[in-house]
């Protein structure tokens, strides 16, 4: 006589109709996970001008035709404010910065430049080693409150800028 194995149940056997619906269930959480992140992605980008920094806002009273070739980025806005600001084709707006808050020539090693290449917008062009590079005195050595530091990396060639602004309450 022979002996037969007891058949043993395969736990992980599902039917079709249950890999189907796990199969959904699984595109559907990743989907919602998807339009969150863009969702919060666009959320940052701040269209309306009042919730632009101060200094910005004071340009464009200055000359409304800038208003296009400007974007800004939040990166922080509870007490302190810190935002990325594109400025495309506009080097007047980069000096004006610079002879108005009195920057100083600095470089790509600056200890917030980090941050400008962290959280830059992938659609945003990346400061390439030509750019020239500005920041706010003592900006990233020195703690200062109450005032407007910039950090500014601008393309000569073309006027484009990217713009760390941060204001520290």
């Amino acid at each position: 006589m022979q002996e037969t194995k007891p058949i043993r149940p395969n736990p992980f056997r599902f039917s079709l109709r249950a890999l189907l619906v796990l199969t959904f269930v699984f595109a559907f959480c990743i989907a919602s996970c998807v339009r969150i992140a863009i969702e919060r992605e666009r959320s940052r980008h701040l269209a309306d001008p009042q919730r632009w920094p101060r200094p910005i806002q004071e340009i464009l009273k200055r000359s409304p035709t800038i208003a296009g070739s400007i974007k800004v980025y939040d990166l922080q806005g509870f007490l302190d404010e810190t935002k990325l600001v594109s400025v495309t084709g506009r080097q007047d707006v980069v000096d004006q910065l610079i002879s108005s808050f009195g920057l100083v020539p600095t470089n790509n090693k600056h200890p917030y430049a980090t941050q400008i290449f962290d959280a830059l917008p992938s659609t945003w062009k990346t400061p390439q080693p030509s750019y020239i590079w500005y920041a706010s005195q003592g900006f990233g050595s020195v703690h200062q409150e109450g005032v407007d530091l910039f950090l500014i990396a601008t393309d000569p060639a073309t006027g484009d800028a990217v713009i760390l602004y941060n204001w520290i309450f």
